[in-house]
């Protein structure tokens, strides 16, 4: 996938496997199914897309993958994005003039990744949750690349809207799905993480409830690298024993290393993906693991099990 311009020396072993077990999926046989023609429903939909609400990609295909390379210099580039968006002006900063603006139409919201498909523009830059869910719906070939653009940034004005319910999670968890498999980081990501202004943070006392809490937590943010158990299962990507390590790590350490990962050692970053009382939880879990006081649920062990190999699960329950 040369024309996708992801730096994989930052996103490390681990990274990769990961992307290239999220390879996108056609979300017309999923959950997203005719989710382009819901009009007035997508606003809540897409707003409720995790990890990917402050981030704009540039959707461009193989043909295009030059230019994007050196945007700066690509004077025949031609590059679109809807009128009123951010995306205008991430894209004049990155390109260093106009985008030729494009009235949003709800009746036709991926009209911008249609016309790239088309060869009509060169590439659009648009919102991640409404390039997600159209790729996934539009790009049959896998002909398309998108590339994150500009720091965080709000959603578009005709996208402003508060998450929908129960109803709509399945298929914002698929748009993110097909992000990630398009390997799209979230600008969050794209903000270097200092140490320095998390030092300040109070120690946390312990709390059982919080931890109760975290076991579905870590169960599915955690336990794909780390295993069902966190004590360090030999076929675990991550064979690092946390019940036993956590005990060294204060929560700023601790915060520091899930929010910005070790690229060096192939773990990526939580920032856009979890929020700073999601990795609470998940501390306070694998800290009344290290002390003994607490054990997964048979409940997070079953969905932490589902699509982890065989010999993982084996190993993770054997303690």
């Amino acid at each position: 996938m040369a024309g996708r311009l992801v730096s994989l020396a930052n996103v490390g072993l681990v990274g990769l496997l990961f992307m290239a077990s999220v390879a996108p999926v056609r979300a017309q046989d999923m959950a997203c199914e005719g989710a382009l023609d819901r009009g007035e429903a997508l606003p809540a939909l897409l707003a409720a897309v995790p990890k990917y609400g402050g981030t704009y990609v540039l959707a461009y295909t193989e043909d295009n993958a030059a230019a994007v390379a050196d945007l700066a210099n690509a004077a025949d580039f031609t590059v679109a994005g809807y009128s009123g968006s951010p995306a205008l002006a991430i894209g004049a900063e990155q390109l260093g003039r106009p985008l030729d603006a494009v009235a949003y139409d709800a009746a036709q919201p991926a009209k911008l990744i249609d016309d790239v498909l088309a060869g009509s523009v060169g590439g659009a830059i648009v919102w991640a949750p409404l390039a997600g869910l159209a790729a996934g719906i539009l790009d049959f070939d896998y002909a398309l690349s998108l590339k994150t653009l500009g720091l965080p940034t709000d959603a578009p004005p005709f996208f402003a809207g508060t998450a929908g319910g129960d109803e709509q999670a399945a298929c914002a968890d698929e748009i993110r799905g097909l992000l990630e498999g398009y390997g799209v980081i979230a600008a969050e990501q794209l903000v270097p993480l200092d140490i320095k202004t998390l030092l300040a943070l109070a120690p946390l006392p312990r709390d059982h409830d919080l931890a109760l809490e975290g076991d579905a937590m870590y169960a599915t943010h955690c336990a794909r690298c780390h295993g069902p158990e966190g004590v360090a299962a030999t076929g675990a990507l991550a064979p690092v024993d946390l019940v036993r390590s956590v005990r060294r790590f204060s929560w700023p350490g601790f915060l520091y290393i899930v929010l910005n990962g070790r690229q060096q050692n192939g773990m990526p970053g939580f920032r856009g993906s979890l929020e700073r009382g999601q990795v609470e939880r998940i501390y306070q879990y694998v800290r009344e693991r290290a002390h003994g006081t607490i054990q997964p649920s048979a409940t997070a062990l079953e969905e932490a099990a589902e699509g982890l190999p065989a010999d993982l699960v084996a190993a993770g329950g054997s303690r």
